[in-house]
């Protein structure tokens, strides 16, 4: 069940956002929320940290996707991409801002914050707040922010 659950909010999450783009910081956010909730609720510790992680890598996946599809209409791909970079530059530029950067850091937090989470009984779980510090301030930067229309026209 608990990986049911981990796959489930990666493939809803690569979707979504590669689909819907414009609805992907606010998932971001929501994910942050859900870490930031387990970080204080022990009881729901372990299945909130894997919605958490699950959202956060199915939206990195779908960042890779938006890159590798030179979907220039996001300001991350616009400013760190191009058309004429071949395939693993591409997917290199998946950290190469700051943006993909703290949302690949806030995928890993908050898989190692979900491992072991059900035997923490402790009331604050600092791993947990890190990873949703990481994840509300990947939301905060906008990965998938639209690109200015001026900056389109240029």
């Amino acid at each position: 069940m608990r990986d049911r659950l981990l796959w489930s909010a990666v493939l809803l999450a690569a979707f979504v956002c590669t689909a819907l783009p414009a609805v992907g910081n606010a998932l971001l956010a929501a994910a942050g929320a859900a870490a930031l909730w387990s970080g204080v609720a022990p009881a729901r510790r372990a299945a909130l940290l894997r919605v958490a992680a699950g959202l956060l890598w199915g939206a990195l996946i779908a960042l890779a996707v938006l890159l590798v599809g030179d979907r220039f209409d996001l300001r991350y791909v616009w400013i760190y991409s191009g058309a004429e970079l071949p395939l693993h530059l591409k997917l290199a530029n998946l950290w190469g801002g700051d943006e993909g950067t703290t949302l690949l850091l806030a995928a890993f937090l908050s898989t190692l914050a979900a491992r072991g989470a059900a035997q923490r009984r402790q009331r604050i779980d600092v791993a947990a707040l890190l990873a949703a510090w990481y994840a509300l301030t990947a939301a905060w930067l906008g990965p998938f922010a639209a690109t200015p229309v001026d900056w389109l026209q240029k």
